[in-house]
C-alpha cells in the first residue's frame, strides 16, 4: 500500500497528459497545450506513459470506441477529463490532481472498448507513434508485432517477386501531433506502405479555427488586416510545431508553439518579431531537418522541406503586418486562405503515401498540416 500511495502522490503532483484531440475543437486543444506548459505538467504520445487522458472536445459517438480503447491501455491510477471549454480548462486541469489522489482513480469515459479494429498509439522511440488497425502496430526496433495471436492479413508479392506477409495497420485518430479525426489505414510489407486509404471520424465542416477572421470579414464583420495576420502567423506555426515534433525536435517544436500562443494572447509586434527570428534562423538553417524531410511527400509540386520554408516566409510576412488597421475586405475569403478545404490534400495523401515508409508518411502528414474542421469533398478519399 504504501508504494501504492507514493506513486499515487507522484502521478498527482505532474501528471503526465495524452490529449486526445476531437474535430471542431480546436480553441480547446490550444488551451490545454498552454495549461500544461504553464504548470510544467508532460503531454506524452502513449497510453503507457500516462495518468490522464484528456479529451480536448465534445466526443463524437464514431470517436467514443476508439477513445475507450485509449483509457483501457492507460495503467493505474489514472484520471479521465473532457475540456470542451477554453475557459474552463484551468478549472479542468485543477480537478485532475483530486482525482489521482484517490487511489480509486477517477470516473472514465464510461464507454466499453467495443472497437479494437482502433488500438492505441505505440511509441517507436522517434516520435513515430501507430495506432494499429486491426490489432496491429509497429515496435521499438521497427519490427512487427501481433497482438493477441492476430494473423497476417494477406500474402503479395514484392517487387523482387517474392511472396511477403502483407500487413494492415492504421495511423490514429489519437496520434500525437496527428489531424484530429484523421485515420490513415495502410497495408505495409514490412516498413513499406503498399495501399492507403483515408478514413474521417467525427468531422464537424464547422470551419477551422485558423480561418475564423476572413469569414468574419466575408459576413460583414470588423476586422483588420493585423488580426488576420496574428492568425495567419499562429496557424502556421502550430504546423510547423506539429511537424518538428514528428520529426524529432521537440525543442524547436516547442518553441513554435509557445510562440503561437503568445501571439493569440496579443504579444505585441517587436517582441513577436525578436522571437521569431531566432526561431526562424535556427529552423531554416538546420541542415539535419532539410536533409530528413527533402523529398518526402511531394503534393501538388513542393516537398516537406519546401512547405516549411514556405511556412517560415508565411510567419515572417504576416509578423511584420501584425499592426496593420486596415480593414480586411470581405472579398479576401474567395482568396487563398490559411487551410483550405481538405478534400484534395486527404486524396492526394493516399496517392503519396504508396511506396513509402511509415516515418515518411508521418512526416508528409505534418507537412500538409490537414484540418479537417474545413469541409471535406468526400469524392475521392477513400472513407469518411
Amino acid at each position: 500500500m504504501g508504494v501504492t500511495m507514493r506513486l499515487v502522490g507522484l502521478a498527482a503532483r505532474r501528471p503526465r497528459v495524452l490529449m486526445a484531440a476531437m474535430p471542431g475543437a480546436t480553441e480547446c486543444r490550444l488551451a490545454l497545450e498552454a495549461g500544461l506548459r504553464r504548470r510544467g505538467w508532460a503531454a506524452v504520445p502513449s497510453p503507457a506513459a500516462a495518468d490522464v487522458v484528456a479529451a480536448c472536445g465534445q466526443v463524437p459517438p464514431d470517436l467514443a470506441g476508439p477513445l475507450a480503447q485509449v483509457w483501457s491501455e492507460v495503467p493505474e491510477p489514472k484520471a479521465y477529463i473532457v475540456c470542451a471549454d477554453p475557459p474552463s480548462v484551468e478549472a479542468d486541469l485543477d480537478r485532475v490532481a483530486g482525482r489521482l489522489a484517490d487511489p480509486a482513480g477517477g470516473p472514465g469515459p464510461g464507454w466499453a472498448a467495443s472497437q479494437p479494429e482502433y488500438a492505441c498509439s505505440q511509441d517507436d522511440g522517434m516520435g513515430m507513434g501507430v495506432h494499429g488497425g486491426s490489432g496491429h502496430g509497429v515496435d521499438g526496433d521497427g519490427g512487427m508485432e501481433m497482438p493477441a495471436g492476430l494473423a497476417m492479413a494477406d500474402r503479395g508479392a514484392d517487387r523482387d517477386g517474392l511472396k511477403l506477409d502483407q500487413l494492415h495497420a492504421g495511423l490514429g485518430p489519437f496520434l500525437a501531433d496527428w489531424p484530429a479525426g484523421l485515420v490513415l489505414h495502410l497495408v505495409m510489407q514490412g516498413d513499406i506502405v503498399q495501399e492507403a486509404t483515408v478514413e474521417t471520424l467525427g468531422a464537424t465542416p464547422v470551419g477551422s479555427f485558423w480561418n475564423e477572421p476572413w469569414r468574419q470579414a466575408a459576413a460583414g464583420g470588423e476586422v483588420t488586416a493585423g488580426m488576420a495576420a496574428r492568425r495567419l502567423a499562429a496557424c502556421r506555426l502550430d504546423g510547423l510545431g506539429r511537424l518538428l515534433a514528428v520529426a524529432g525536435w521537440p525543442d524547436a517544436a516547442g518553441a513554435a508553439r509557445w510562440l503561437r500562443d503568445e501571439l493569440l494572447a496579443g504579444l505585441p509586434t517587436t517582441d513577436a518579431a525578436r522571437r521569431f527570428g531566432r526561431l526562424e534562423r535556427r529552423v531554416g538553417r538546420s541542415r539535419a531537418l532539410q536533409w530528413a524531410t527533402a523529398g518526402v511527400g511531394v503534393i501538388g509540386g513542393p516537398d516537406v522541406a519546401a512547405r516549411y520554408q514556405g511556412w517560415l516566409a508565411d510567419i515572417a510576412e504576416a509578423v511584420a503586418a501584425l499592426d496593420d488597421q486596415t480593414p480586411l475586405p470581405g472579398s479576401a475569403l474567395v482568396r487563398s486562405l490559411p487551410v483550405p478545404a481538405p478534400g484534395e490534400l486527404l486524396a492526394a495523401l493516399e496517392r503519396a503515401a504508396v511506396g513509402a515508409e511509415i516515418g515518411a508518411v508521418r512526416l508528409m502528414v505534418a507537412g500538409v498540416d490537414v484540418d479537417l474542421d474545413e469541409a471535406v469533398d468526400p469524392a475521392g478519399v477513400g472513407g469518411g
